[in-house]
């Protein structure tokens, strides 16, 4: 069986709704908390790790958004994607009749939807990756096989799956905005890594291991393109968060039988949670950052003004898997 060990179990997480007219500060230190990414600016990001010091803030975890999936019918309903067109022609169409020419079926539609400027990592098989420029926006199409060959050598009858970022270059970019506030203001950082939602899991097993795969070869990428253009520069970034279903964490241990060495004691959720989050714990490893992965404590609490939900207990994974 495999186990998991554990470092730490870090700091509640206060998570406030409405705390207008409340004494400055909470009745306790807060060293850690999440940030929504949708700060544009640097001065935006200034002043809220300004706030967040002077209650004793040290460390920043940043939120995530979901790895879409689907059909062509669905990706092509994402109002992000919907606006990638030129010509008459959509930029989904684009890239499957390019792919069809050359015998690339694509068994496999994402999006992912985080305003990352991206680098060449993401479009690191030439032969096939697509970058659009509609405008103000950027999308790149990045296209990875399926199967045991992860490589580009694609060949006439290859499966592959073809994931669509955007960049929005009038708003600029958010994450590197918050790096550099939180590398001046000494804060650490970890940045959460794509999610999936665990209720659109296929139910056929061999789909869903076609979208295990996806998931984690794109992962893989943007892991890459992190390597190459932040982690030199941004030594606070420390680690990153595997959000992909705090729920089903404390299912786990209660529903596996001990000393059980079979795979098929766990539901396959549950079993789908352990899997991804060996798979992603490896990879974050290999680079040198530390990981951590959730389960949510339902705990909710008044104070003077406002409702406070609180709280999420982090698990920070040290040791390899084992």
């Amino acid at each position: 069986m495999k186990s998991i060990k554990v470092l730490a179990v870090l700091v509640v997480i206060f998570l406030a709704d409405n705390l207008d007219g409340a004494p400055y500060g909470p009745p306790f230190p807060v060293t850690a908390t999440w940030f929504s990414w949708e700060r544009f600016t640097q001065v935006e990001w200034d002043s809220t790790f300004d706030e967040f010091k002077t209650i004793g803030g040290a460390t920043i975890f940043t939120t995530g958004e979901y790895f879409n999936h689907g059909t062509k019918e669905d990706i092509m309903n994402d109002p992000m994607v919907n606006q990638c067109k030129f010509d008459g022609t959509y930029c989904v169409d684009d890239i499957e009749t390019k792919l069809k020419k050359i015998g690339i079926e694509i068994e496999l539609w994402a999006w992912y939807d985080y305003q990352e400027e991206y680098g060449l990592k993401l479009l690191s098989c030439l032969n096939v990756d697509q970058s659009y420029q509609i405008y103000h926006l950027i999308y790149n199409a990045t296209v990875l096989k399926l199967g045991p060959d992860a490589s580009c050598n694609f060949s006439k009858g290859d499966k592959a799956f073809v994931t669509f970022t955007m960049f929005n270059m009038t708003k600029g970019e958010p994450h590197v905005a918050m790096l550099d506030s939180a590398h001046k203001n000494k804060l650490d950082v970890w940045m959460t890594l794509p999610k999936l939602d665990t209720t659109k899991l296929p139910q056929d097993e061999s789909n869903r291991m076609m979208l295990n795969q996806a998931y984690t070869r794109f992962t893989k990428i943007v892991l890459d393109d992190h390597q190459s253009r932040l982690f030199g520069q941004y030594p606070n970034l420390i680690g990153y968060y595997f959000d992909s279903d705090a729920g089903i964490l404390p299912e786990i241990g209660r529903l596996m039988p001990k000393n059980s060495k079979t795979k098929t004691a766990l539901p396959s959720l549950a079993q789908w949670y352990l899997d991804s989050a060996i798979a992603m714990q490896k990879m974050v490893a290999k680079m040198s950052k530390k990981f951590a992965i959730t389960v949510q404590v339902d705990v909710n609490r008044y104070i003077t003004s406002g409702f406070v939900s609180f709280c999420i207990v982090l698990i920070i994974i040290k040791a390899p898997f084992e």
